[in-house]
């Protein structure tokens, strides 16, 4: 079999600039020659000295490619001993299949073509290795060489394989265009299958290309506003479909750096359905407001002198009696008000008669059927020369439906505000506690790419870890969002079975402490060995990790976090104390709303969803989630009824 030596490329490598080689005709002789053999001597092993020291591969060739020297880093990344290696040639430490191709790339790079090669390389063990290659020529021991750089960025694609993977399942329409040209580069599965578009329509476009905006002052305004500004937050624009629909989108964008270009991220949310709900009540408001006027109303003139009652057909029909039943009376009229009433209804028409008000009211109607009708009355009274009343004449309306939309209008409206503010909580945790993470994988992404060729071991570790802590946490918070819309909507399914609860408890406890600390600081107290419940293990799970990641959270370090369980008369009750900062009794009432959080939470970060979510799953097994303060820190507990299951509750 052919090495891969004899496809090397032929080229014949010149010395470097500013090296000089050792002897030869034009070299001095003498004692001078001794000084600069013994200067070049010195310069070469502080050369491989601090080639040792180098977290980054390096690699000696001679001019057919076979390696001559390899530092420390190389035999640690890839296995092979310094031995081993200076039997291969530079090209064998590629992968076999690929080395045909790094065989061209690096003849691009000798004909200056190219600056590096993206191609990995192969461990002892068979696994890949992810690295950007560089080589340039030289000398070595006085002879021509080739040098080669090989920096490992398998945890710098590792990163960038995370980001793509929140980018592209994220539930909100997200893009990614190059600055200035506004050119698309990107674009994630929500916003393809939102706006009717595929992949290629997009990329390379831009947003005026595509047609995305209608409004073309609006579209002008928002851009002067992001060139200003830098970044753009919850700003309204109407956008089209592919189809030609319109929707209505609320857009947040922020400048990033990818591969040493500027880019803008936009991230869009889909408000048509909430715009369109708002629009609805108000439509609903001015349809009932037409509906009072051309409703049908009943005329009445009742003769105060001779007590004589007279009524139009459209009386009848608001008191839902007939003419024969109708004493023609005015205890007539009160005869038929709601008991409630009665009283009231008289005072007032009295009140009117002696001129102390106007009659201008309300009052309900009690049908024989027993249903209840309200009544709008208004009424003006005739006298005589003397003052003393001698008709009432007033007209009714039935605003029964009225009053019916009244109290629907009410509860909507109520909901409008509760998901205006769910809105307005939604956009400023958005804000916040997305823009926080996205800040750190922005400057941690440049960090890597303008110091991470000098940066030391420790210092990449720790912007690593900070990268991926903070995609983490962007995760784990639009996971909360997902799970929290499908508990709001009721779309979460409910699924019980039996579970062994002690077995269960340490489970929860062992994931929710956090790598470092100390394993013994959330206790067990619940010992019942083979005690066996029937609930939903994935909403009991939901519940008990959020109550136990909000103990440790705002616990001091040092502070026990205690987990109870106790099973009496059909009812579980697990329970959480921890020696925290507790919830100011004035915040209680909202402890469970969704994206509140308590004032006195600091700095630490949060969604406000995990104890919302609790309640949630709680519900959901027909319990619920309570909190009780305690000397120096809080107790959560969750009462679930568990079914009456006759195998259920027992020890194995």
């Amino acid at each position: 079999m052919m090495r891969a030596a004899e496809n090397f490329p032929k080229k014949k490598i010149m010395p470097a600039p500013h090296v000089k080689s050792c002897g030869g005709p034009h070299q001095k002789s003498g004692g001078e020659a001794g000084r600069l053999n013994r200067a070049l001597h010195e310069s070469e092993e502080n050369f491989r000295a601090f080639f040792e020291v180098l977290d980054d591969m390096i690699f000696v060739g001679s001019p057919d490619g076979r390696i001559i020297f390899s530092n420390r880093a190389a035999s640690q990344k890839l296995g092979h001993t310094p031995e081993e290696l200076r039997t291969m040639h530079l090209l064998d430490l590629h992968p076999a299949e690929l080395r045909a191709n790094a065989e061209e790339i690096l003849g691009a790079m000798f004909r200056k073509e190219r600056e590096s090669c993206p191609l990995p390389l192969q461990k002892i063990s068979g696994e890949f290795l992810h690295v950007e290659t560089r080589v340039w020529p030289g000398q070595w021991d006085g002879k021509d060489c080739l040098f080669g750089l090989c920096k490992d960025i398998t945890e710098e694609q590792e990163a960038r394989a995370r980001f793509e993977l929140l980018f592209r399942n994220n539930p909100a329409l997200m893009a990614l265009s190059t600055l200035p040209e506004r050119k698309f580069v990107d674009a994630n599965v929500a916003f393809l299958s939102t706006l009717h578009l595929s992949k290629d329509e997009v990329v390379g476009k831009t947003a005026l290309e595509l047609g995305l905006f209608p409004d073309a002052d609006a579209m002008r305004r928002t851009s002067e506003k992001l060139e200003a500004e830098g970044r753009l937050h919850n700003q309204e624009l109407q956008v089209r479909r592919g189809d030609g629909t319109l929707m209505e989108g609320l857009f947040s964008a922020e400048v990033i750096v990818m591969r040493g270009r500027r880019h803008l991220l936009s991230v869009m949310i889909d408000v048509t359905a909430l715009n369109r709900t708002t629009r609805l009540l108000e439509e609903s408001e001015r349809r009932l407001s037409l509906a009072t006027k051309a409703g049908g109303v009943g005329i009445w003139d009742w003769d105060v002198v001779n007590n004589r009652l007279v009524w139009d057909d459209q009386m009848y029909r608001q008191y839902g009696i007939t003419r024969d039943l109708f004493s023609g009376a005015y205890e007539a009229w009160t005869a038929g008000l709601h008991p409630d009433d009665r009283q009231r209804g008289d005072e007032e028409i009295q009140m009117a008669l002696r001129g102390e008000k106007d009659f201008d009211t309300e009052f309900r109607v009690l049908w024989p059927d027993g249903s209840i009708h309200h009544i709008r009355a208004m009424a003006l009274v005739q006298r005589n020369a003397g003052g003393e009343p001698l008709h009432m004449i007033g007209t009714n309306w039935d605003i029964t439906k009225l009053k019916r939309a009244e109290s629907t209008l009410l509860q909507n409206i109520a909901r409008t505000e509760e998901l205006a503010r769910l809105k307005s909580r939604f956009v400023s945790m958005a804000s916040h506690e997305l823009r926080t993470p996205l800040a750190n994988i922005t400057l941690a992404c440049e960090l890597l790419k303008n110091f991470g060729k000098d940066m030391a071991a420790d210092r990449s570790r720790a912007v690593f870890a900070n990268l991926l802590n903070s995609v983490t946490f962007m995760t784990q918070t639009l996971d909360d969002l997902l799970l929290a819309g499908k508990l709001e909507e009721g779309k979460l399914s409910f699924n019980p079975g039996r579970l062994d609860l002690l077995l269960f408890l340490k489970r929860c406890c062992m994931e929710a402490q956090p790598s470092g600390e100390d394993p013994s600081r959330i206790e067990v107290a619940f010992r019942d060995a083979g005690m066996q419940v029937v609930a939903d293990e994935q909403l009991l799970h939901h519940i008990l990790k959020n109550l136990l990641e909000n103990a440790l959270k705002y616990s001091p370090p040092d502070s026990k976090v205690e987990v109870g369980a106790e099973v009496r008369r059909g009812v579980l009750t697990l329970s959480v104390s921890d020696r925290g900062i507790g919830v100011p009794e004035a915040e209680r009432t909202f402890l469970f709303d969704a994206f509140s959080r308590a004032s006195n939470v600091g700095d630490k970060p949060g969604s406000g969803l995990g104890l919302f979510i609790a309640q949630k799953c709680a519900q959901a097994h027909g319990g619920h989630m309570s909190y009780a303060p305690q000397p120096g820190g809080s107790v959560f507990s969750v009462t679930i009824p568990l079914p009456a299951d006759p195998g259920s509750h027992q020890k194995t």
